[in-house]
C-alpha cells in the first residue's frame, strides 16, 4: 500500500476543493478502523460548511456520508460488531470518539453504553475531522454498519446522512401512528428518499416541490414504485395553494360535515430552508399534528401562538439517526429495493459535481472513488450515440466468430456482477469491444455528440487503456483490451502503432501468466487463456515477416515474471504431430527465439486452417451476411493467414489444400468490396 493518497481539501471558504497528494493515515488504534473509501456522497451540509457559515476550521477534507472497505482494525474493536478486514461498511459522519461520560453517552436509550451519536464532545467526520473525500479514512468502528450483500457502495453512501436523516425523521415517536404525511422539498436528495420510505411504511404521501427538474424526478419515481406509487400525490407549489393540494390528496376541503380543524395532514416534514415553506406546512396540517424540521435556515423560523397553542401543532427537530436506526434502515432498503436517483462523478471531477449541486440538480450526487474508469467509459460510449448492449451484441455476433479470444459468459459476469462497479480492466475491455464494433453513426434516435467519430473513439480508448495499464495489475481482460486495440490499428492503416500495441500486449500476457496452460479456474478459463495467447501470436504475425517471440528484443533477462517451460521446449522435436496442439501455448513461453519458433509455427498452422474453414463457409454467400453491419477489423486475420501461408511455402511446407491461398485471396477481396460498398 502506498504511503500517500489523493484527497480533496477545502483550503478556503467559497473556493473549489484542491485535489492533492497527502500522507495516508497510519494503522488504526483503539476502536478505530482504516477503510478504503469506495464512494462518497455530497450533502447540503457540505455546501453549508464550504460557505463558511458553520465557523469551522480549515483546511478540511469534507464528506460525512460515504462507504468503503475495511483495510485494518484497531486492537479494541468489539467482535460483536461483525466487522473484519474486507467488510464493506457505510459510514455516517457522527459520532467519532464520543466522550462516553456525558448525559447523551450514558442515556440507556442510546446505541450502546458509552456511545451516542449526539455526544456534544464527539468528532464529526467531514466537519470537525477529515471525512470521505480521500482514498483512505480513519473511522470509529461504533459509527459504521455493514453493507447488505445486494447493495453497492455507491448506493450506500447517500444513505449515511440523507436517508438516515429522513429515516430518523419518519421514525420519530410523534410520527409512529401517522397515516397521511406531506414532504416539502420532496424532489431533492432527502425528499425523494423520504417519499419512498413513507410509502413503503404504509403512509399516504403528498410530495411537494417547486422546480421542474425535481417534479420530473418525482413523476419518474412514482412510475417506478409500482403499487406503492398509488400512495403518492405529486403537487407543484407554483400552481396550487394549500387547499388545492389537500383536494388533490383526497381531502374534502369544503365538506359541511367535517370541521376545518379536522381537515389536513397528520404530519409534514420540512426540508427547504424558508419561512414560506414552513408556513405552507402549517396550512396543510389539521389540529394536533406535527411538523418535523430537518433543515436549518440561516435565519429563525417563526411560529404563531395560534398554531402552537390553539391548534396544538408540535414542532420538533430531527438531526440524524442512531446506529440502531442506521442498521434498521439498511435492512429496510435492502428488503424493499428502495433506490435513490443518483448522478455519479469520478473523484477528479468533484468540483464539477459541486457546480451541478448549486444549479439545483435533482437527486443525489455521488463521487465514485474506486477509480472512475467505468464512469469515463460510460461517458465515452454515450457520446457516440450508440448503446453499449448493441455494440457488444454486434461484436459477439460477428467479429467474435473470427477470433474468439473473449469468453462471453465470463465477460458478462464481470460486467454485470452485483456488488461494486466493473473493475478498471473490464471497463477498458468493454470500451475496446465497442471500438471494434463501432460504425461511426448513432443508433435509432440517439445522435453522436458533435466531433465524436471513429478517430475520437480510438484516441479515447488508447488514452484510457494506457492510463489503466499504468495503474493496475496485468490481467486477461487488460490483455484482451490491448489485443483488440492492436487489431483495430492493423485494420485501419496504423501498422506501426499496432506493432507497438501488440508488443506491450504480449508483455502483459507474460506478466499475467495467461500463456501458462495450467489454470486453477478450470478448462474454460484455460481455453480462453490459450485463445487469447493465439490471438497475440496471429496479430504479431500480421505485419512482421520474421518469426520472433513478441517483443523478444525487449525481454529482460532473469525476469521472475517470465517462466520458461524448458521441459516442454526440449521435447518439441520428438513430439508426435497429434501432441502439438496440447503443448502449443505452453511452448510459447520460451525466451529463446529459435525454440519459440517451433511452437509458434504449429499454432499459426492451426489458426490458418481455421481461417481457411471460415473463408470456405462465407464464400458460398454472394454477399457476406455480416458485411453491412461490422467494421473491417477482421480483415487482419485473413491478411495474417496469407502472410503465414507465404512463409510456410518459402519453407517448403504445405499443410493445407493447394487452392487454399486462392480461396483466401478471393475471400479478402469480397470483404474489401463489401466494406467499401457499405462505408
Amino acid at each position: 500500500m502506498r504511503d500517500t493518497m489523493l484527497a480533496a481539501v477545502l483550503e478556503r471558504f467559497n473556493e473549489p476543493y484542491v485535489l492533492k497528494e497527502i500522507p495516508r493515515p497510519g494503522p488504526p488504534e483503539g476502536q478505530d478502523l482504516l477503510i478504503k473509501v469506495l464512494a462518497a456522497s455530497y450533502c447540503h451540509t457540505d455546501a453549508v460548511f464550504a460557505s463558511g457559515t458553520m465557523s469551522q476550521n480549515l483546511p478540511r477534507i469534507g464528506c460525512h456520508e460515504f462507504a468503503g472497505e475495511i483495510v485494518s482494525l484497531g486492537p479494541d474493536v468489539s467482535s460483536h460488531l461483525g466487522l473484519a478486514e474486507g467488510t464493506r461498511v457505510g459510514v455516517p459522519g457522527r459520532a467519532y470518539h464520543p466522550c462516553s461520560s456525558c448525559f447523551e453517552c450514558t442515556n440507556p436509550d442510546k446505541d450502546a453504553p458509552g456511545y451516542s451519536v449526539y455526544c456534544p464532545r464527539a468528532g464529526n467526520l467531514g466537519l470537525t475531522r477529515d471525512g470521505g473525500f480521500q482514498q483512505y479514512c480513519l473511522v470509529d468502528s461504533r459509527q459504521v454498519a455493514p453493507i447488505p450483500p445486494d447493495m453497492t457502495a455507491v448506493e450506500t453512501a447517500p444513505l449515511m446522512c440523507a436517508r438516515l436523516t429522513i429515516w430518523a425523521a419518519l421514525r420519530h415517536e410523534k410520527l409512529r401512528s401517522v397515516r397521511r404525511i406531506g414532504i416539502l422539498g420532496a424532489g431533492g436528495g432527502l425528499g425523494h428518499l423520504g417519499v419512498q420510505f413513507a410509502a413503503h411504511l404504509g403512509m399516504e404521501v403528498l410530495a411537494i416541490d417547486t422546480n421542474d427538474q425535481s417534479l420530473a424526478l418525482l413523476e419518474r419515481l412514482v412510475g417506478r414504485m409500482g403499487s406503492f406509487g398509488r400512495q403518492v400525490t405529486v403537487v407543484d407549489v407554483r400552481k396550487q395553494d394549500a387547499a388545492a393540494m389537500l383536494e388533490a390528496a383526497g381531502e374534502e376541503v369544503n365538506s359541511a360535515s367535517k370541521p376545518r380543524t379536522e381537515i389536513g395532514l397528520e404530519a409534514v416534514i420540512l426540508l427547504p430552508e424558508s419561512q414560506r415553506a414552513f408556513d405552507l406546512g402549517m396550512e396543510l396540517l389539521r389540529n394536533h399534528s406535527t411538523v418535523v424540521v430537518v433543515s436549518f435556515p440561516e435565519k429563525k423560523l417563526g411560529i404563531s401562538a395560534r398554531d402552537s397553542v390553539f391548534r396544538d401543532i408540535a414542532v420538533v427537530g430531527s438531526l440524524v439517526g442512531s446506529n440502531r436506526h442506521l442498521r434498521e434502515m439498511l435492512d429496510f432498503v435492502s428488503r424493499h429495493k428502495i433506490v435513490a436517483e443518483l448522478r455519479l462523478f469520478p473523484f477528479r471531477l468533484l468540483n464539477e459535481l459541486v457546480e451541478e449541486y448549486h444549479k439545483g440538480a435533482a437527486g443525489k450526487l455521488v463521487v465514485d472513488m474506486t477509480d472512475g474508469i467505468h464512469l469515463e467509459v460510460q461517458r465515452i460510449i454515450r457520446s457516440t450515440g450508440e448503446f453499449v448492449d448493441d455494440l457488444t451484441a454486434l461484436y459477439f455476433r460477428h467479429f467474435h466468430n473470427h477470433l474468439p479470444v473473449i469468453s462471453r459468459t465470463r465477460f458478462q459476469d464481470s460486467l454485470l456482477s452485483t456488488g461494486e462497479p466493473p473493475s478498471a480492466d473490464v471497463s477498458v475491455l468493454l470500451l475496446s469491444i465497442c471500438l471494434t464494433a463501432y460504425g461511426g453513426t448513432g443508433s435509432g434516435d440517439r445522435e453522436p455528440v458533435a466531433g465524436t467519430g471513429r478517430q475520437s473513439l480510438y484516441l479515447a480508448t488508447k488514452a484510457l487503456l494506457a492510463q489503466v495499464q499504468g495503474s493496475v495489475q496485468p490481467s486477461i481482460s487488460l490483455v484482451q483490451a490491448s489485443l483488440l486495440l492492436a487489431i483495430y490499428e492493423y485494420a485501419n492503416g496504423r501498422p506501426q502503432a499496432a506493432v507497438v500495441t501488440i508488443a506491450g500486449c504480449a508483455r502483459m500476457a507474460y506478466a499475467a501468466r495467461i500463456h501458462v496452460r495450467r489454470h486453477d479456474g478450470g478448462q474454460l478459463e484455460a481455453e480462453e487463456a490459450g485463445n487469447t495467447w493465439w490471438g497475440i501470436v496471429i496479430a504479431f504475425a500480421c505485419e512482421v515477416n520474421t518469426f520472433e517471440q513478441p517483443m523478444a528484443t525487449a525481454l529482460p533477462s532473469g525476469d521472475a515474471r517470465l517462466p520458461v517451460e524448458r521441459e516442454i521446449l526440449d521435447r518439441v522435436d520428438v513430439l508426435e504431430s497429434e501432441d502439438i496442439p496440447n503443448i502449443t501455448f505452453t511452448s510459447l513461453t520460451s525466451t529463446r527465439v529459435d525454440e519459440w519458433q517451433k511452437g509458434s509455427l504449429a499454432a499459426l498452422d492451426t489458426a490458418t486452417r481455421m481461417v481457411i474453414d471460415i473463408a470456405e463457409c462465407h464464400c458460398s454467400f454472394v454477399v457476406p451476411y455480416w458485411a453491412d453491419e461490422s467494421s473491417p477489423n477482421h480483415i487482419y486475420v485473413v491478411r495474417a493467414a496469407l502472410e503465414h501461408m507465404h512463409t510456410r511455402h518459402c519453407m517448403g511446407v504445405f499443410p493445407w489444400a493447394e487452392n487454399a491461398e486462392d480461396k483466401l485471396q478471393l475471400y479478402l477481396g469480397k470483404i474489401r468490396h463489401q466494406w467499401v460498398a457499405h462505408s
